[in-house]
């Protein structure tokens, strides 16, 4: 069975393949990984809802802030 397309790619569509990635920013740039901080961010969190969406459903959901829901 062949794969249908529903799309034509661009005329440059190899090039594109094949060109390097582009960095934006440098990874000095980036702030250290604070480990203890994400511990104690953790360690405060607490489950109020649990959302499952299949793979290629294209679904999306809202977060609230607390002051929207009331906490």
């Amino acid at each position: 069975m062949t794969k249908r397309t529903h799309t034509t790619p661009p005329s440059d569509a190899e090039a594109r393949r094949r060109a390097l990635p582009v960095l934006t920013y440098s990874v000095e740039q980036l702030p250290s990984f604070d480990a203890a901080f994400y511990k104690r961010a953790r360690a405060e969190l607490s489950e109020v809802a649990e959302l499952t969406v299949p793979p290629r459903d294209a679904k999306a959901f809202e977060v609230l802030i607390p002051e929207q829901v009331g906490h």
